[in-house]
C-alpha cells in the first residue's frame, strides 16, 4: 500500500476515532460525577452557557455606536490648481511671437558670447590643439 491508500483508509476511520475520543471523554466525566449529582451539574452547566450567551448579546446591543465626526478643514495649503494639470483646450492656438524676430545677429548681440582668440592668448590654444592632434595621430596604426 502506498501513501494515498493509507491516507484514504485513515480518513474513513476518522468518525470512529472522534466518536471513541468523545465517548471516552464522556465516560471519564460520568465516572467523576456521582449519579445523584449529574442532573444538577448538567442544569448548572447549561444555565452557565445560556447566561454567557445572554451577557454577550446584551453587551453587543449596549455597545455605543461609532459616531462619525464631521470636521471642517480650515483651508487647503496647496490649491487644486497646483495639484492637477488643467484640461487642454479643444483648439491649439497658433504660435505667437513675443517680439519681432530678427533676420540675424548684430555685433552688439554676439559680443557677450564671443571671445577673440587673438586677444586671449592664441598661442596657448595652438599649443594645446597641436598636442591633442599629435596624441591622436600617435595612436593611429
Amino acid at each position: 500500500m502506498g501513501f494515498p491508500e493509507d491516507f484514504l483508509d485513515r480518513i474513513k476511520e476518522l468518525p470512529e476515532i472522534i466518536g471513541d475520543f468523545f465517548g471516552s471523554l464522556g465516560d471519564r466525566i460520568l465516572r467523576i460525577i456521582p449519579e445523584e449529582k449529574r442532573k444538577p451539574a448538567l442544569i448548572c452547566a447549561g444555565a452557565t452557557i445560556f447566561a454567557l450567551i445572554v451577557v454577550f448579546i446584551v453587551s453587543l446591543a449596549l455597545r455605543p455606536k461609532a459616531q462619525i465626526v464631521e470636521t471642517e478643514i480650515p483651508f487647503l495649503a496647496i490649491s487644486s490648481d497646483e495639484l492637477f494639470i488643467p484640461a487642454e483646450p479643444d483648439f491649439l492656438p497658433g504660435y505667437l511671437f513675443e517680439y519681432e524676430p530678427k533676420p540675424g545677429w548684430t555685433v552688439d548681440d554676439a559680443e557677450p558670447f564671443w571671445a577673440n582668440p587673438a586677444q586671449s592668448g592664441s598661442e596657448l590654444w595652438l599649443e594645446e590643439m597641436s598636442a591633442a592632434i599629435d596624441k591622436i595621430l600617435e595612436n593611429v596604426p
